[in-house]
């Protein structure tokens, strides 16, 4: 009895860590949006959540972050949109960020089309981050 008891609590434990893990996945695929101009300056786009998926790209020795939006090129149109309706012209980057200390990153339509905006490039050396813009 003692031994089934045991088993229950190790199997319980292994499927709540399974769902918390499968959560941080999901959440990992939705990104905030941020508009930004060359000053890099910024304000979020309140409300705004889109879908896709976190990537790097090697540039050089150096790498940078990605966003591959899911609806492509018509999505990123409709960010530019909706960062040209609440900001106008001062603000005309759509871009992901997760939170306001996240790097600068860039949406992408896919691996080799990158959108215009700030980026950070990165590099790791002794298993320290360092960026720039």
């Amino acid at each position: 009895m003692v031994i089934i008891s045991k088993l229950i609590r190790k199997n319980i434990l292994i499927i709540s860590l399974f769902l918390i893990l499968i959560n941080n996945y999901s959440y990992a695929n939705e990104t905030g949006v941020l508009c930004s101009n060359k000053d890099r300056d910024w304000e979020w786009l309140q409300n705004e959540k889109v879908k896709g998926e976190w990537n790097k790209k090697m540039v050089g020795y150096y790498f940078i972050n990605y966003f591959l939006i899911e609806g492509g090129q018509d999505k990123v149109n409709e960010l530019r949109y909706k960062c040209f309706q609440k900001f106008g012209t001062r603000l005309s980057f759509p871009q992901p960020a997760q939170s306001s200390l996240s790097a600068w990153s860039v949406f992408a339509i896919s691996e080799t089309q990158l959108e215009e905006g700030i980026v950070e490039f990165c590099t790791f050396f002794r298993n320290v981050m360092t960026c720039r813009f």
